[in-house]
């Protein structure tokens, strides 16, 4: 039910301790669990909107796009906001208040572990970033000589979108899957 869905979410984090010491004050509410309401009634409307919500529940929202994965759908996960906004802590969360990603992997090895006597899974990962127009391998990130390499996006004549020299590779558990987020 999810195939060729796009879903947009909204999350709103609370005011800084310095955001308050200045006078700072909400402006934003959710009328409901999809609608979003600014100051001077201006309202948005979002497959669903938390304020700021748990790391949990914005996890629930987004489990079945695991299970997608699973199927052997593309599935992207990503956080869009200024600085300061609550990404880096939506998707990777700390230490006992997990964020996304970690709960996504855990997520994903399970569905792997329940479906290995019917089906056989390769994880492979590679991480990409966005930056100021450039695409940078994150895996490679701070090697002179890789770290140069042009990557191209390439459009296969399937349809599938792929990245020209991006750096993959396969790992077997969550914990490596970790470890290779952590680099």
């Amino acid at each position: 039910d999810l195939k060729g869905s796009i879903r947009v979410f909204c999350r709103i984090r609370p005011l800084s301790g310095k955001e308050q010491d200045q006078g700072d004050h909400e402006i934003c509410s959710a009328k409901d669990s999809m609608t979003l309401s600014v100051e001077g009634n201006t309202s948005y409307q979002f497959d669903a909107v938390f304020i700021p919500g748990t790391q949990a529940q914005v996890f629930e929202d987004c489990r079945d796009l695991v299970q997608s994965a699973a199927d052997g759908y593309n599935v992207t996960i990503f956080a869009y906001g200024q600085t300061g906004a609550g990404k880096t802590y939506t998707m990777y969360g700390a230490p006992g208040d997990e964020g996304t990603s970690p709960r996504t992997i855990q997520e994903l090895f399970r569905v792997v572990e329940a479906g290995k006597d019917r089906f056989n899974y390769t994880v492979m990962v590679s991480m990409l970033e966005l930056y100021k127009n450039d695409l940078v391998d994150l895996l490679v990130k701070g090697d002179p000589k890789l770290s140069k390499v042009k990557l191209n996006v390439r459009i296969e004549k399937t349809g599938a979108v792929t990245v020209e020299h991006l750096t993959e590779e396969q790992v077997y558990t969550a914990d490596q899957l970790m470890a290779v987020l952590d680099r």
